[in-house]
C-alpha cells in the first residue's frame, strides 16, 4: 500500500538529484536566514555553492541538541515569527527544553509523511485510529492524529491515560490501529483482560494494527505484543528535534528494517567517537538533514540513536533505504565493569524466558567499588503458580552472563509490582553517581 507511490519508488539516481537540489536550497537558506549556521558554515570555509555532490555533506558541521538549547527559544528559526502556525517542545528533563517551530507547510509535509507511515502498516481510509500518544508539546500525539485523518480514516484522539474508558472505546467504537508506546500497548492488554475483555478475541476487539515507537524496543517485544494482542506490531522512528514520527517506519511486506523517507531527510552512519562516516552495513550512529523543513532546519544533527542500514531492496517496492531496528541511545548505554551494555539487549534475553513478562526494571549501583547489576521483573501473569522462581532468576543471570559478559542478579518481584508507564517507560535507574 502506498500514499505517495512516485516520491516512495524514486529511482536511486533520481533520488540522489532530488536530495542534491534540496540540500543546497538548504544549506543556502541556512547561510543567510539563521546566524548560528552562517557561522558554523564561515568557520568551516563552507558556502552554499560549494556543493559539488553529496559527498560534500560530510564536510559540514554536526549540530546537536545543546545547540538547540543553547539557542532556545528559537534562534535556529529560519522563518519570521508570523510564518509560524505552531511549536512542539521537549519535555527538559535533562536540561533546558527544545523548542521547534513549524510553518504551515511543514504541517503538510508532516502531515503526508504520517499518512504514509500509516499505509505502509496497512491502515487506510476504512480505519478507525486510537491515537494513545501524547498530545500538546509531544510531538507523536498530533503527528499521528494529523496522518489518519490525511488519509481519511476516523481518528480517537484518546492520549494516553483514562485506560478503562479508553478500552471500552475501543471495543464500541471498534478501533481497527492503535498508535502507542509499545509498553502501554502491552498494559492495555493486561487492563483489557482484567476487564473480561481479550484482544486475540476479534469478535470483541477488531484491533488489527499498532504502530508503535517514542521508546526503544526489542524484536522479542514485537513477538510478546503480537501473541498477546493478536495484532500486528509496527516500528516507527522519529525525533521531536527533527519533526517528530514519521522518519521511518517498517511496511507490512518484510517487517525487516524502517523505510527512512529519504526524499525528506538525507540520513548518515557516524562512527559516535570520532564523528567519521560510516560504509555501508555499519553500526553507528544515525545522523539526519532536514531536506524540506522550512521552520527549523536541521544540518547534520546528531540523532544519538544506534543503528545501520539495509542496502538490499525491499520487497514492497519502495526504493528509500532503510535502517534496522535502534537497538538503542550513543547516550542510553550502560557501562558496567568495563562493558558496554544496551538496554534492549536485557529485554531480549528477557523475553526469550517465557515465564517472565516484558515488566522489567535495571538497577545500576556501586559496591565495594566495584559496579553491581541489578534486574527487577515480574513473572508473566500467565505463568503457572507452581512457577520454579529460584531456576527461573538463575537462568536469566547465566543468559545476561553468557551473553553480555557481565554478572547481574535477578529479583522475581509479584505480579503488577512495578509502575506501568502510560508514556515512555523508564527501564535504567543508575544509582553510582558520587560512589567512587
Amino acid at each position: 500500500m502506498f500514499f505517495d507511490r512516485p516520491n516512495e519508488t524514486l529511482s536511486r539516481p533520481e533520488l540522489e538529484a532530488l536530495q542534491l537540489k534540496r540540500l543546497k536550497s538548504l544549506v543556502t537558506l541556512a547561510y543567510d536566514k539563521i546566524p548560528f549556521y552562517s557561522k558554523k558554515l564561515r568557520d568551516c570555509r563552507f558556502k552554499p555553492d560549494d556543493f559539488k555532490d553529496l559527498s560534500d555533506l560530510s564536510l559540514l558541521p554536526f549540530t546537536d541538541k545543546d545547540d538547540l538549547r543553547n539557542n532556545y527559544p528559537d534562534g535556529l528559526s529560519a522563518v519570521a515569527k508570523d510564518q509560524i502556525v505552531r511549536y512542539h517542545a521537549s519535555s527538559g528533563t535533562t536540561g533546558k527544553i527544545t523548542v521547534v517551530g513549524y510553518t504551515a507547510k511543514d504541517i503538510e509535509t508532516w502531515s503526508a509523511l504520517m499518512a504514509r507511515c500509516l499505509m505502509a502498516t496497512g491502515v487506510d481510509k476504512s480505519d478507525v485510529v486510537d491515537v494513545a500518544y501524547g498530545y500538546g508539546l509531544f510531538t507523536g500525539g498530533l503527528g499521528a492524529h494529523y496522518g489518519a485523518e490525511l488519509l481519511g480514516a476516523a481518528v480517537l484522539p484518546c492520549s494516553s491515560g483514562g485506560s478503562h474508558r479508553q478500552i471500552r472505546l475501543m471495543r464500541d467504537l471498534k478501533v481497527t490501529a492503535l498508535c502507542c508506546t509499545p509498553t502501554y500497548a502491552l498494559y492495555l492488554g493486561e487492563l483489557a483482560n482484567e476487564m473480561g475483555l481479550d484482544f486475540r478475541d476479534k469478535a470483541q476487539l477488531p484491533l488489527k494494527t499498532g504502530v508503535f515507537g517514542a521508546e526503544p524496543w526489542s524484536e522479542e517485544m514485537r513477538l510478546n505484543i503480537e501473541a498477546k494482542l493478536g495484532i500486528n506490531a509496527m516500528n516507527i522512528y522519529g525525533l521531536s528535534e527533527v519533526m517528530g514520527p514519521g522518519i521511518s517506519i517498517e511496511c507490512l511486506e518484510s517487517k525487516v528494517g524502517l523505510h527512512i523517507f529519504e526524499d525528506h531527510f538525507l540520513p548518515e552512519i557516524i562512527d559516535p567517537q570520532s564523528g567519521q562516516v560510516l560504509g555501508p552495513g555499519r553500526e553507528g550512529e544515525l545522523v539526519l538533514t532536514t531536506l524540506t523543513k522550512q521552520g527549523t532546519p536541521l544540518i547534520r544533527y546528531r540523532t544519538k540513536d544506534i543503528t545501520s542500514f539495509i542496502e538490499a531492496p525491499c520487497p514492497c517496492g519502495r526504493t528509500h533505504r532503510r535502517m534496522t531496528r535502534v537497538m538503542g541511545r550513543s547516550d542510553d548505554m550502560v557501562i558496567i565493569r568495563g562493558i558496554n551494555v544496551y538496554p534492549s539487549q536485557i529485554e531480549s534475553l528477557i523475553l526469550e524466558i517465557p515465564a517472565l513478562s516484558p515488566n522489567y526494571k535495571i538497577l545500576l549501583d556501586r559496591k565495594d567499588n566495584l559496579d553491581t547489576l541489578e534486574i527487577q521483573i515480574e513473572p508473566e501473569a500467565s505463568a503457572s503458580p507452581g512457577l520454579n522462581e529460584k531456576a527461573i532468576m538463575t537462568k536469566l543471570s547465566r543468559s545476561i552472563k553468557d551473553y553480555l559478559g557481565v554478572g547481574a542478579q535477578v529479583t522475581l518481584l509479584a505480579p503488577k509490582t512495578l509502575t506501568r508507564g502510560q508514556g515512555k517507560t523508564q527501564r535504567v535507574f543508575d544509582l553510582r553517581q558520587g560512589k567512587l
